[in-house]
């Protein structure tokens, strides 16, 4: 297998990456999934953790019963580093055996509104996926606009579902700490998750079993605090998964700006432009050159090092 630059081990080279984007870098074709029959796999960004806590059902005493199993990891490096971090979690009716970086996902939770300025999130998702996206304020008709004309012919061959969630807006209703607007942004995507993902359709839970074990795991969490913060924990949950916008896909031409840079003045335009007139004024000392060599030059033309 060669490497991104078309070398082969032998022809004067014996090294290699994985995992990077560089032209000496071994990227396979053939990605396999070893997931389980019937596994849910999510990407999202600081949440899957708590995420996985909630998927867990109770039995009749109140208990955490495991009749699901979770596997819930960062990606390797960045989470040490301070560095925006994928989180990567599997939920399967049987033991996961997969402990990497997820390739074959159903669902994305991205809450970075500019995520497509720097990198491709839909990496990975599988035909007929679903995309969850922060709105931060746009439309849904502006959505599409912000996807570059590059990974939108991905969406349209693999049918992948887009929605845009306002969870900035709802985190910011619910709390006016900044600390706890991100971790209640994550509390609006973990219901938007629960909207678009298959998850309680496959494992046959009723809503209201649904919105109830969440209370339970929320009381357990947060009782202490009081009902309040548990009931503004579930009205936060609860506008998540309904306040969901379907984005409507459009075609691959269609206007691109997803650069976010606007318009760029033509300086052509200018030259009729009127212009104020410039002004004669006498600068103040300190920007005049000769104040300049007085004070540093020393009148030696050179700057003097103190």
């Amino acid at each position: 297998m060669p490497r991104q630059d078309g070398k082969k081990f032998g022809e004067g080279v014996n090294f290699f990456f994985l995992g990077i984007d560089h032209p000496y870098a071994v990227v396979s074709n053939e990605t396999p999934s070893f997931l389980p029959d019937n596994s849910i796999a999510v990407i999202i960004g600081e949440f899957s953790n708590y995420i996985a806590k909630e998927k867990n059902l109770l039995d009749e005493n109140g208990n955490l019963k495991e009749i699901i199993k979770i596997s819930a990891n960062p990606k390797y490096g960045s989470e040490k580093k301070g560095a925006p971090t994928n989180y990567f979690m599997v939920a399967a009716p049987e033991r996961i055996r997969v402990n990497c970086d997820l390739k074959h996902v159903n669902v994305v939770l991205c809450p970075d509104p500019k995520i497509f300025t720097h990198t491709n999130p839909l990496e990975g998702l599988v035909k007929n996926g679903v995309f969850v996206w922060e709105a931060n304020g746009i439309s849904t008709e502006q959505a599409w606009t912000r996807i570059p004309k590059k990974y939108r012919k991905e969406i349209i061959e693999k049918n992948i579902s887009i929605y845009l969630l306002n969870g900035f807006d709802i985190a910011k209703n619910a709390t006016k700490r900044p600390e706890l607007q991100t971790r209640m942004q994550g509390n609006a995507f973990l219901g938007a998750f629960f909207k678009v993902s298959p998850f309680l359709k496959i494992y046959d839970i009723p809503k209201e079993k649904y919105l109830a074990t969440i209370k339970n795991q929320y009381i357990k969490k947060f009782g202490r605090f009081g009902n309040a913060v548990v009931d503004s924990n579930m009205k936060v949950m609860q506008a998540g998964f309904d306040t969901l916008e379907k984005v409507e896909i459009g075609n691959i031409d269609d206007p691109d700006t997803s650069t976010m840079t606007g318009n760029v003045l033509n300086s052509c335009n200018l030259q009729n432009a009127d212009l104020p007139a410039k002004e004669n004024k006498e600068k103040i000392p300190m920007f005049k050159t000769e104040t300049f060599d007085k004070e540093f030059r020393a009148g030696l033309g050179i700057a003097l090092v103190v």
